[in-house]
């Protein structure tokens, strides 16, 4: 996290390289800089993301033609 008071979208960004439960904690309200609605946010974001993963199709282009 960057020192001088960063704004949102500079939140958001830093939450992305953080590890999970890191993130959770800051959810949690640990973390002053960080509103626990953004971090939510993020934890929201890897969800979703994981679950798109899930549903992907594993075969390739090659092997569906």
């Amino acid at each position: 996290m960057r020192s001088d008071s960063p704004n949102l979208v500079e939140i958001q960004e830093d939450l992305k390289g953080l590890p999970t439960p890191l993130i959770m904690s800051y959810a949690n309200g640990k973390n002053p800089l960080v509103p626990p609605y953004v971090a939510l946010g993020e934890l929201n974001r890897r969800k979703t993301m994981d679950q798109r993963a899930a549903q992907a199709p594993n075969s390739s282009v090659k092997e569906k033609i």
